[in-house]
């Protein structure tokens, strides 16, 4: 995680307004954002707290608040994401398929997922091999809409760069 952190943290430049999904892969990537000069947008409540931390300009979403992940999901924070726009959204995932796609196991967390990355210039999804070839319950996003940030890739696994960029850290 920390590797594919500071990978996608090094691909943020200054004045950029960001999305940083919940999750924690996500949350290892804020430590690399202190100094930088951003907005960072997030539905993850322990994010916005490190965020503020290090004096990073936070936005976070509005909504109820999912127990076990602290990720805010529902339609309050999907209307709130359906006025703002992204430079670039980095998001956590469960599962990426080449057929697939991109999943999550939650109607409502893939719902917010899907809406960032469709605000946003350029999606990252960040995802240690474990979850490549891995599919969930519910679909976010076509395998081509984001790019992918991961560890080094399995013999089994280099077909998934057949459908999409993927990055190796």
């Amino acid at each position: 995680k920390e590797r594919i952190s500071q990978l996608a943290a090094s691909l943020i430049n200054d004045f950029d307004v960001i999305y940083l999904d919940a999750g924690t892969t996500t949350y290892a990537m804020i430590p690399h954002l202190k100094g930088k000069n951003i907005t960072v947008v997030t539905n993850g409540v322990p994010h916005a707290a490190l965020l503020t931390d290090y004096n990073i300009e936070t936005i976070l979403l509005g909504g109820k608040i999912k127990q076990r992940t602290k990720a805010i999901i529902g339609s309050i924070a999907e209307q709130q994401l359906d006025k703002v726009n992204f430079n670039k959204a980095f998001m956590g995932m469960n599962g990426v398929d080449g057929n697939k796609g991109y999943t999550t196991p939650d109607i409502e967390e893939a719902a917010i997922k899907a809406k960032a990355i469709e605000q946003s210039d350029q999606a990252y999804v960040l995802v240690d091999t474990s979850k490549v070839n891995d599919i969930s319950f519910s679909k976010v996003a076509s395998i081509e809409e984001c790019t992918i940030i991961t560890n080094h890739l399995s013999d089994e696994q280099e077909d998934i760069k057949e459908h999409t960029i993927v990055m190796e850290a």
